[in-house]
């Protein structure tokens, strides 16, 4: 298992449009917008977009959330906390061609299901996006993510699988959510001069990954400051539920 570095000469060739990519997904042209509606009431959104290398081969793939889909009188002013968004996905492989060097080779429309209040966590870009190789050739992407929270904000890993070998079955995805990782939080908002009885906290945890031999997914960890009241947290892959859990 290596921790996956773009080339040089891939991370020149421009990408491919985050619009291109809601099209390419939503089969809805937004005329260059990042966020709009589409079919039921739903919205989709511009989520993040990832360069990486698999089995020799480089890929690009953006990414989006979809709000849920509303009908008749479903819509409320007050969305469900519990209600995630749906992610989806565009992926591209790089060719030799000058003109069109992105070959589109696929999307789909629910990898899995992120997020709350009828929305997908944002992305940190101030933390490190981290991707690592699989033993097999797959792919294991962690996106820092961020959501609200009462009086805080709070910190996350989405975990994103992709798969170097295209869907065989109806149950294959090329890529699917295998979770959210808990990874700290900050409460600038309600602390200090804004409540001097709450003591200010900013935590942000360190993922480890950790290869297990004869296993296809590594162990993952969710390490936090000694000075933080959280204690780490390790996340073992669920095969049945095809997702990660904690031990």
């Amino acid at each position: 298992m290596t921790v996956q570095t773009a080339d040089a000469a891939v991370t020149q060739v421009q990408t491919p449009r985050a619009d291109s990519v809601l099209y390419l997904i939503s089969d809805v042209d937004g005329d260059g917008a990042l966020s709009y509606p589409i079919a039921n009431g739903a919205t989709i959104n511009y989520w993040h977009g990832q360069q990486f290398t698999a089995q020799g081969k480089h890929y690009y793939t953006g990414f989006a959330w979809v709000s849920p889909t509303v009908f008749g009188e479903q819509e409320s002013a007050y969305p469900d906390p519990d209600q995630p968004a749906v992610l989806a996905q565009a992926t591209f492989e790089l060719t030799s061609d000058a003109q069109q060097p992105w070959r589109w080779e696929g999307s789909e429309l629910d990898i899995g299901h992120f997020g709350g209040y009828g929305r997908g966590n944002a992305v940190d870009g101030k933390r490190r996006v981290e991707s690592v190789s699989l033993s097999n050739g797959d792919l294991l992407l962690a996106v820092p993510t961020l959501y609200d929270t009462p009086g805080a904000t709070g910190r996350a890993l989405e975990i994103l699988h992709f798969s170097a070998t295209l869907p065989a079955q109806a149950d294959d995805k090329r890529w699917r959510h295998l979770g959210t990782l808990e990874a700290g939080s900050e409460n600038s908002a309600s602390c200090g001069e804004a409540n001097p009885r709450l003591a200010c906290r900013d935590v942000i945890g360190q993922l480890r990954i950790d290869a297990q031999a004869g296993q296809a997914f590594p162990v993952l960890s969710v390490a936090f400051p000694e000075n933080a009241d959280e204690k780490t947290v390790q996340y073992r892959y669920d095969a049945q539920t095809k997702t990660y859990r904690p031990t």
